[in-house]
């Protein structure tokens, strides 16, 4: 990885040679390639890190889309709490582990567990969303996590919606908590069916706590399915990161050392 960097470096190089000496045209020609390379540059170290994380339960495609737009939020200023992403993938089952907790200074999973979705988003699988109030749907879209509280879930963390698809998540009072529906017990007498929510991304009881004080306070929480209407309209999923953003995050993993 690093001699593709140094490669691309010298292209930069290259590029500024030729414009300083008069050759625009070529300059030009060469900006191009050089552009085509920084995105491949970019490509590569997507995938390293999916790689390093070294978990085929969580696929490519929610990864590379999950961390674009933690990219554009931490560019944004938006997370007090940059070192998580959280990824939810109701694209697979509610019986499976889908939801992911990545240490992006060490790239590393931190926690895995099982959520449940909204009672009208589905059974198995999650197939509707909405950000209705009333409506007992999960919200698919970019979240930013917020407070944490106690009350009728014990412990739960709020989380305020960055994006169309899931703005009134306060207002509906979308939280992260603890349930016992969410459990592999009931998971097996359930007809290997996790219990569903009123919208809110719930987990285990007995890992809720660890959980949300790993995340609170600012970190990114993505909540996936393939959904066409989400994938047009959502502009975090089109952003298209650059060297210098992945610089930033090198700037991330020092600050933690």
């Amino acid at each position: 990885m690093q001699g593709l960097k140094a490669t691309f470096l010298r292209r930069a190089a290259l590029v500024f040679l030729l414009f300083f000496i008069g050759s625009r045209e070529k300059a030009l020609a060469s900006l191009l390639s050089v552009h085509d390379f920084e995105q491949q540059y970019v490509e590569c170290q997507i995938q390293s890190v999916y790689t390093h994380l070294q978990n085929k339960e969580l696929s490519f495609d929610v990864w590379e889309k999950g961390f674009r737009g933690y990219i554009s939020l931490y560019k944004q200023g938006k997370l007090e709490n940059p070192r998580y992403l959280t990824l939810v993938d109701f694209s697979q089952p509610s019986s499976e582990e889908r939801l992911f907790v990545i240490d992006l200074v060490q790239q590393t999973i931190s926690f895995q567990s099982l959520v449940s979705h909204g009672r009208n988003s589905g059974g198995l699988m999650a197939t509707s969303f909405s950000n209705r109030n009333s409506s007992y749907q999960s919200s698919l879209g970019f979240y930013v996590t917020a407070e944490t509280y106690s009350g009728k879930f014990d412990y739960a963390m709020r989380l305020d919606g960055l994006e169309y698809s899931n703005s009134n998540a306060r207002e509906r009072a979308i939280v992260v908590h603890g349930a016992d529906y969410a459990t592999p017990e009931f998971l097996k007498k359930n007809n290997g069916i996790l219990g569903r929510s009123l919208g809110c991304p719930a987990v285990p009881k007995e890992s809720a706590h660890h959980l949300i004080d790993l995340v609170k306070n600012g970190s990114c929480f993505f909540i996936y399915s393939e959904n066409r209407e989400y994938a047009r309209l959502s502009r975090l999923l089109r952003f298209i990161p650059g060297v210098d953003d992945l610089a930033q995050l090198e700037c991330l993993r020092e600050q933690y050392s």
